[in-house]
């Protein structure tokens, strides 16, 4: 059983550190693909409930907690993005501008993190245009281990994907001043929405 579990992490990490060999629609379809295969080979198994309990993370019961409820999402709680003082924002368009600068104003205010915008960063928080989104507001935020990519169809969409992205931090981040002992981090995450 927990080679399995191995396994399937495994698979994942495997899968968001390919980034740039799949487009992001066959990767996310990949994850979800493999992960139904290693919930069905379990679930041929003895022990069902065991299996399916172990197994939870894989097929979207891991519940996030985002007002309004994402069209499409998959969650490994198992590796996390931490935010730190390396941690910056590459915006990747001048009319992101005004949303980088207030995202970055509202990390500072609760977490005491300077997050500069700089045009290259390791550790940071990357924002697109996508020109392929379904609607304007429409945005696509992948979360790994090393940063976040934030894809939208306009300045709306890539705002709509930061206030996802602030929803799932700790609660401790709506405070007007600075939190200690908070991790600020994120769990691997694909959300879609329009």
């Amino acid at each position: 059983n927990s080679q399995l579990i191995s396994l399937g992490l495994f698979m994942n990490f495997f899968d968001f550190r390919q980034k740039d060999m799949m487009t992001r629609k066959k990767r996310h379809k990949n994850i979800i693909t493999k992960n139904s295969v290693i919930l069905l080979f379990c679930l041929l198994k003895k022990n069902y409930e065991t299996k399916i309990l172990n197994f939870s993370f894989f097929i979207d019961i891991v519940a996030i907690n985002v007002i309004p409820y994402p069209y499409e999402y998959d969650v490994n709680p198992s590796y996390r993005y931490y935010f730190n003082e390396q941690s910056a924002i590459v915006c990747k368009h001048k009319s992101l501008m005004p949303v980088a600068e207030l995202f970055s104003r509202q990390m500072a205010k609760s977490t005491g993190l300077q997050m500069p915008i700089v045009k290259r960063s390791k550790n940071a928080i990357y924002l697109y245009l996508d020109k392929r989104a379904k609607t304007s507001e429409a945005y696509t935020l992948f979360i790994y281990a090393d940063a976040i990519e934030i894809y939208g169809g306009s300045p709306a969409g890539v705002y709509y994907g930061l206030q996802t992205l602030m929803q799932m931090l700790p609660p401790e981040i709506e405070s007007d001043s600075v939190v200690d002992g908070v991790e600020w981090s994120l769990p691997i995450t694909v959300i879609e929405d329009f």
